[in-house]
């Protein structure tokens, strides 16, 4: 063997063995990252949508509460603004602890429409000046009488008011959320106005509990039915006149997949703004799927907030609450926070 020939047979040995260690090292990468992915969560690309109201002893702990639960937003209990004193605790700790605020203005305690709409937009402006929301709610679930008691005409004056005073603040703005059982009945009616009833009753059946969709067609027929569908209507169709950047509704029903339908039709039905919940929660159970579920769903339809509303009420419908009163997590609370370290990194 000549010299040269020795040398290029150990040039060829040199270069095949590192083709081997490259190969080697490739292969070993790619298990690497596959066993990564395994063990790993993956991070969503969007942002955390999630905030919290949540009930608890001070307002350090339900801020903590919110913290702990992995919540980017937080909904303080609501500014009325005929008697506001320039001050609000829970929105300051919740600001100071690193949430962001989706904030519900009222006019007054009493559910009145507001008698003086330069007053309203004067005080909001003060109210603005102090804190930031991400999003400005004006009034709460303004179709029910238990919170306003105007027409559907005085409330979107109203919102009218609260949206131009907040836009001038860089401020986004919202309604303050149709309730969850009239957008069930809207979707309903919608289905039957376009000729479907067998889908409007499928509807009906997954979104309401078996008490609830026994006598949801007495109610629809009723003149309070009748009164509650138009208004909800009514409002839907006015909400993007008066310059609210989202729609926005309250949730409580069990089935997830009842939301896809709910969140198709607010946006046709309020002409194309797009959908957040500043109130979705559980009535009488602490089934840490239906929470779950619920999350999965809010992201699958990219919602961009979703606050979750936790704290025990009383009545038939009373909701549930994530955790006990002094933040102690219950299993639905963990499914929450769960939620949240699997799909959204945090900081």
């Amino acid at each position: 063997m000549t010299c040269s020939t020795f040398s290029r047979s150990i040039t060829v040995v040199i270069i095949n063995f590192k083709l081997r260690v490259t190969q080697l090292i490739i292969v070993t990468l790619v298990v690497f990252i596959l066993a990564l992915s395994v063990v790993l969560p993956v991070q969503a690309s969007s942002p955390n949508p999630f905030g919290i109201m949540t009930w608890g002893k001070t307002n350090s702990i339900k801020v903590q509460i919110a913290n702990n639960l992995g919540s980017e937003y937080y909904r303080p209990l609501s500014i009325f603004l005929t008697s506001w004193q320039g001050v609000c605790p829970e929105c300051d700790a919740a600001v100071n602890g690193g949430l962001k605020l989706i904030l519900t203005v009222r006019d007054n305690e009493n559910a009145n429409p507001s008698a003086n709409l330069n007053q309203f937009k004067n005080m909001l402006a003060r109210v603005l000046n102090k804190y930031t929301p991400e999003v400005l709610v004006v009034e709460n679930e303004e179709n029910s009488n238990r919170f306003y008691k105007g027409t559907a005409k005085q409330y979107l004056a109203e919102l009218s008011a609260g949206c131009t005073v907040a836009h001038s603040k860089d401020v986004k703005c919202a309604n303050g959320g149709l309730v969850s059982k009239l957008v069930v009945v809207l979707v309903s009616q919608n289905y039957i106005n376009n000729g479907d009833p067998n889908r409007a009753d499928d509807y009906l059946r997954r979104a309401l509990s078996p008490d609830d969709y026994s006598g949801i067609y007495q109610w629809i027929s009723s003149p309070v039915g009748q009164a509650q569908i138009k208004r909800g209507q009514d409002l839907l169709a006015g909400y993007k006149t008066a310059g609210a950047d989202f729609v926005n509704f309250h949730w409580y029903q069990a089935d997830e997949g009842t939301l896809t339908d709910a969140v198709a039709y607010l946006s046709t039905a309020s002409k194309g703004l797009p959908v957040f919940t500043n109130e979705a929660g559980q009535q009488q159970n602490t089934d840490p799927n239906q929470v779950t579920s619920f999350m999965q769903k809010a992201v699958d339809l990219n919602l961009p907030y979703a606050v979750w509303f936790s704290s025990d009420t009383n009545g038939t419908d009373g909701a549930m609450a994530l955790t006990d009163f002094d933040g102690t997590l219950r299993d639905n609370g963990k499914a929450y926070q769960q939620f949240v370290l699997n799909n959204f990194s945090t900081n």
